[in-house]
């Protein structure tokens, strides 16, 4: 049977175009990463977005590829599905991305820098021969605590009034005032904080209220008379509790919000702190 032109026609377009069979998807044969090395990062949390170029044999970019990221070491920096690199900690590793057999890595480099340092506590009244242990904190640029930072050195303005030792605990002398500065020296550059020590007489109060922060109590220290109370106030939005050392003071619970008030009937020292976040500790000083 002869066919006619029509159909014959037909049938030539649907074969050109691929009709009754299933077209290959491209095969990737190079990757090209963006950047080709990351050195960036220099706090906890901070990302780079990292760009992939996927080629066939004939050089030609592939677009949407199938890829797949992962990390070497993920305590040092973790990588989404889409290629975003988040710095977790100091170190190296690499970041490997995969189209089939082919694969392509780019080193990472994290190396938080301290941007401030703090003292807790940041201001004290002392009696005469009291004593206070001063802590410092150091933090990237996205307020992440740096650990392991080194040791800082300290100094007094007014040795008459207060001294300070080589581990930070402060020493009353006489009444008055002196500013302890802490100072530790980085790679970055040197970072110094203030503790402000006046040295009283003066009975202490009777009250005293603590602000619970994002990663501290603020003054981690309260000084109160025997029959004395203390509230904690969280207003951070952050989960805190209030853990004591002591059974004899009732800890307070989890907490996003509001106030919590204990009494201290005796007197004495009683720490406590946040078992949510470490570093976080406070106490309480009963006259």
């Amino acid at each position: 049977m002869r066919l006619s032109p029509a159909v014959v026609l037909s049938a030539f377009v649907f074969a050109a175009c691929g009709g009754g069979g299933g077209t290959d998807s491209p095969t990737v044969t190079t990757l090209a990463l963006s950047p080709g090395s990351i050195d960036t990062l220099f706090s906890r949390g901070q990302t780079v977005q990292l760009t992939v170029q996927a080629k066939d044999a004939g050089g030609n970019v592939i677009n949407r590829p199938s890829l797949s990221y992962n990390t070497g070491n993920a305590n040092v920096a973790t990588v989404s599905n889409t290629g975003l690199i988040t710095a977790q900690g100091n170190g190296k590793t690499n970041i490997t991305v995969a189209s089939g057999s082919v694969s392509q890595a780019v080193e990472v480099n994290v190396r938080r820098k301290i941007v401030t340092i703090t003292v807790s506590p940041s201001s004290r009244t002392l009696a005469p021969a009291a004593t206070q242990a001063l802590t410092v904190r150091a933090f990237d640029a996205q307020n992440n605590e740096v650990t392991g930072a080194g040791v800082p050195t300290f100094g007094s303005s007014n040795t008459g009034v207060a001294t300070v030792n080589g581990t930070g605990t402060v020493t009353a002398v006489a009444l008055g005032d002196a500013t302890i500065t802490a100072t530790l020296v980085t790679v970055d550059g040197t970072r110094t904080a203030t503790s402000a020590i006046t040295v009283s007489n003066q009975t202490a109060p009777n009250a005293a209220t603590v602000a619970l922060g994002a990663q501290s109590f603020d003054p981690s220290i309260v000084d109160i008379t025997a029959g004395g109370q203390v509230t904690w106030t969280n207003g951070s939005g952050v989960q805190h509790n209030v853990t004591f050392v002591t059974s004899t003071i009732a800890d307070i619970g989890n907490h996003t919000t509001g106030s919590n008030a204990r009494t201290f009937p005796s007197a004495g020292t009683f720490d406590y702190q946040c078992t949510l976040h470490a570093g976080m500790t406070g106490s309480v000083i009963v006259h």
